[in-house]
């Protein structure tokens, strides 16, 4: 009994100290990028589309940096593993660089902010994806957001071994948004480099060859192959894979078949890119 009024004592005698733990405000010292991230913090909204004029859409770019593709002729499935750059501008989120000692970039959570969400429409239904990014962006002080996640996806392609080995597969990837039209957030690409090759041509295995004005990667299955720039013949007992890439963005609420609810052209791309 003693035990535990003592118990009860020490717990009433202590309780208090513990809820003065926390310095009161006007005793924080804080730094600028602290003061900073504090002010716009009250302006985060990850739901509601940062502009301040209902009618204008948010114009995200859009870059796709490929590091690594694979087609499985079994399950007829592309995967493709990407860096994906989302860039578009937040209208809430600027502030004056010269009243935080010049800071002019940030770090943000992209789920803490409004992020656009785009879907693979032709997905393989054996594997999720996210139409959120869940990453680490940059947001500068204009209030232009910048988030690169890494990306797997993995789309439904119908091979086409009809010529095997020497077939040629065409595989098309849809992308757009459920929830929103063009008029609320336009996909694009960027003008310069939205399909990016550098580390996926220059990954162990691949080879570029040049083909008149076309250029072109050799990458190796999963035998090791004797084909080379200068000895171009496909052996028999070997797998090579081309790859030719382009892009595409369709505005999928309104390029659709309401009865299948699929894209039945490409006609109406905003973008048409060849690689």
């Amino acid at each position: 009994m003693c035990n535990g009024t003592l118990f009860v004592f020490l717990l009433t005698l202590f309780l208090p100290k513990f809820l003065l733990a926390e310095c009161p405000e006007h005793k924080i010292e804080m730094n600028d990028e602290e003061r900073l991230f504090n002010a716009l913090k009250c302006k985060f909204k990850d739901e509601y589309r940062p502009v301040k004029d209902y009618t204008t859409p948010v114009l995200v770019k859009l870059r796709f940096d490929i590091k690594y593709v694979h087609f499985d002729t079994t399950k007829d499935t592309l995967s493709v593993h990407s860096w994906v750059v989302y860039n578009w501008k937040d209208e809430f989120l600027s502030w004056n660089a010269s009243d935080y000692s010049g800071i002019k970039e940030m770090q943000v959570k992209s789920y803490d902010i409004w992020s656009p969400r785009m879907m693979l429409m032709n997905p393989d239904v054996t594997y999720y994806h996210y139409d959120k990014i869940y990453t680490i962006c940059i947001l500068k002080y204009d209030g232009i957001v910048t988030c690169v996640p890494r990306i797997v996806y993995k789309a439904t392609c119908q091979s086409q071994l009809t010529n095997w080995p020497y077939d040629e597969q065409t595989c098309t990837i849809y992308f757009g948004s459920w929830m929103n039209k063009e008029e609320h957030v336009n996909l694009t690409f960027y003008e310069n480099d939205p399909i990016k090759l550098d580390e996926f041509e220059n990954a162990p295995g691949i080879q570029e060859c040049e083909e008149g004005t076309h250029a072109y990667a050799v990458t190796n299955g999963y035998l090791k192959p004797e084909r080379t720039c200068d000895n171009p013949e496909p052996q028999m007992n070997k797998s090579q894979i081309y790859y030719d890439f382009s892009s595409c963005y369709c505005d999928f609420p309104t390029v659709r078949d309401t009865n299948t609810n699929k894209c039945v052209t490409l006609d109406n791309c905003t973008k048409n890119l060849n690689i």
